[in-house]
């Protein structure tokens, strides 16, 4: 069962059942009538930080970049303290490997909210992709401080440690010892 926000059931049933339609679609986050749902909300209001957010987290999902980035950009123009705009457009950054950029909004995401977990996960991963394996292991440990069982952070955290094979790697080697790719890192 689809689950929306109060503030915007509210706002959808206030604005009659049009309205209601397009923003139970943008907030379903998924496909092409989502996409359509969010653009009608933002033609009816052009400030809407949360259709941006939606639609640019629906481009993204399609693989659709730098539309993806445009959105998160108007969300963070609406509302410069939308944490989860800067962390998503970080994570579109960084699937395009402009990890400065994406750290950058990791880094605001961060200062905006000092206990989004996420957001020190992600900005470690981007880290751990630039070789930078000492800030990435300092990420990971404070996304565990603030989200003790989250078990991707563990397992990043661990493939973070050159030379120390995570939980899949072993049990890979241990079915087929013989596989090269992780006999080498273990030298």
């Amino acid at each position: 069962m689809l689950r929306l926000p109060a503030a915007l059931v509210v706002i959808a049933i206030a604005l009659g059942p049009p309205l209601a339609d397009h923003a139970v679609n943008c907030n379903r986050r998924t496909g092409k009538d989502a996409i359509a749902g969010c653009t009608e909300l933002i033609r009816r209001n052009p400030q809407d930080a949360v259709a941006y957010f939606n639609r640019g987290f629906i481009h993204g999902e399609l693989g659709e970049s730098d539309a993806a980035i445009a959105d998160f950009t108007r969300a963070i123009e609406f509302n410069p303290n939308f944490a989860g705009a800067y962390h998503m457009r970080g994570f579109v950054f960084d699937e395009k490997g402009e990890y400065e950029r994406a750290i950058a909004d990791y880094t605001r995401a961060i200062e905006i909210d000092p206990q989004f977990a996420r957001a020190y996960n992600s900005r470690g991963v981007t880290h751990r992709a630039k070789g930078d394996v000492d800030p990435a292991i300092a990420d990971y440990t404070k996304a565990l401080e603030l989200n003790p069982t989250d078990a991707d952070v563990y397992n990043n955290r661990g493939a973070a440690y050159p030379g120390v094979p995570t939980t899949f790697q072993l049990r890979i080697i241990q079915s087929d010892p013989n596989k090269p790719q992780f006999r080498q890192r273990l030298q």
